[in-house]
């Protein structure tokens, strides 16, 4: 079943093999769907006392931040419209960050993906029970994959200010088209196949990684919360001993076919969502909303909303949406505390929105009706059947080889099944440089070592 929403353009999906059933999230339940965010479940307040009333330091709270920022500038004043208290903004990139030798700041916002290097590193804190104990942590109300991206190891270290699970978008055409869908196989006969050309400056390795594993936890037969990519406890990868896997890679090939240049596999996310959104013919891709910017856009009426669900296969956490942690070289922990308990009301959560990727809005001010009404029908997919891999120590190692090896295959130098042979080869070597790497996967599986 697919419902559309009318005056507006996106879709949202995880697929199955034997089923898609499409859900809709009318417009008269965003306002219920925004309690399922990751906020404090208690709707707007005012701005939190500890922010306001935490003795002022003349010194500046240090926040790195590791995505792209919008306007800095605009964040502090944001900030010091509430409190004194002054603030030191520094933007990096993830190579910056996990390149330097500390963690020089008060407080960190980064990718979820890197809990587990951060923790392996001690660079952030347990939250303290000033944050979540009582009824105003900050923890509370949490959906339950917001609720798993907050801890690690069993244990608290952040506050979630954005989880992102990535769906099928599907154009228009392929909508109108279709009331019910058989699964990938389906979805792909329907699609164009053309010869393609890669070249290697259209290729966006962190969006091919994030289609794979979307596509490959959506087929997958095997219990997320004890891992889909490696065998518990001798940590062998699983890539070349499944099926399903190869069938991925299959998938993600089929989506690559769909234009000359492959950029429905290949090209960044904001690419392949404004060339689906502006076409007229029948095409799909794979996207996490985290990435997308706010003030994203469409043609109304072009898209539909998919909300695929399956008996067997899980969502997968991309890991894109942002955590804010105190850090081990946190000097002024009261002003901290306060500033986290600013960063989870939902006002300044709908401003950050549009300040930074990561951000999930707790209302549609400052993003564009189509990421917004986007957002809201994935909501009601955070459950506990969402895969949260890979966010181990050395994620980027495995993440790098399974990018270089995906490119490869795209550029038809290599076959599914030779693709997952060697990343598994190439994941394999890692853990036996690494004895260590099981155990890090249990804890970042949530499981006792």
């Amino acid at each position: 079943m697919i419902a559309r929403y009318d005056g507006w353009l996106a879709s949202s999906s995880t697929s199955t093999r034997d089923e898609w059933r499409g859900t809709a999230l009318s417009v008269a339940t965003f306002a219920v769907a925004i309690l399922l965010v990751g906020c404090d479940g208690k709707g707007p307040t005012q701005p939190s006392d500890q922010a306001k009333n935490a003795a002022v330091s003349e010194f500046p709270l240090r926040v790195w931040v590791v995505t792209d920022i919008q306007d800095a500038e605009a964040i502090r004043r944001k900030w010091q419209g509430e409190t004194p208290q002054p603030i030191e903004i520094r933007e990096l990139t993830i190579q910056e960050l996990l390149g330097g030798e500390k963690c020089r700041c008060d407080v960190l916002i980064y990718p979820s993906r890197l809990s587990g290097e951060l923790v392996s590193r001690g660079w952030v804190l347990e939250l303290p029970s000033k944050l979540t104990g009582g009824d105003d942590s900050v923890l509370t109300g949490l959906n339950k994959a917001s609720a798993y991206q907050a801890a690690y190891n069993q244990r608290n270290y952040a506050l979630p200010l954005g989880c992102d699970v990535a769906g099928v978008f599907v154009s228009d055409a392929v909508a109108r088209e279709s009331e019910a869908f058989g699964g990938w196989n389906q979805l792909v006969e329907d699609l164009p196949a053309e010869d393609m050309t890669i070249s290697d400056d259209a290729v966006d390795r962190a969006a091919i990684v994030d289609r794979y594993l979307a596509i490959a936890s959506s087929i997958s037969s095997r219990e997320a919360k004890y891992g889909l990519l490696f065998d518990l406890p001798d940590m062998v990868g699983v890539l070349n001993r499944y099926g399903e896997f190869e069938e991925a890679a299959t998938m993600l090939l089929r989506l690559a076919q769909q234009t000359p240049d492959g950029r429905l596999a290949v090209g960044s996310h904001v690419s392949a969502w404004e060339t689906v959104s502006q076409s007229d013919a029948a095409l799909a891709t794979v996207l996490p909303l985290a990435v997308l910017p706010s003030d994203l856009a469409g043609d109304a009426g072009e898209f539909y909303a998919n909300v695929i669900s399956t008996d067997t296969g899980s969502l997968w956490n991309t890991g894109h949406g942002l955590n804010v942690s105190l850090a081990e070289d946190c000097s002024q922990t009261a002003q901290a505390i306060g500033l986290v308990r600013w960063l989870a009301e939902p006002q300044t959560r709908t401003f950050l929105g549009s300040q930074m990727q990561g951000i999930t809005p707790a209302s549609p001010g400052g993003t564009s009706a189509a990421r917004w009404k986007a957002i809201q029908s994935q909501q009601p997919l955070l459950t506990e059947r969402v895969a949260h891999e890979l966010r181990l120590p050395l994620a980027d190692q495995y993440r790098s080889i399974l990018a270089d090896e995906l490119t490869t295959m795209l550029k038809g130098q290599s076959t599914p099944k030779q693709m997952v042979n060697r990343v598994a080869a190439g994941w394999s070597k890692i853990n036996r440089q690494n004895p260590e790497q099981g155990r890090r996967y249990q804890e970042s599986l949530g499981l006792r070592y």
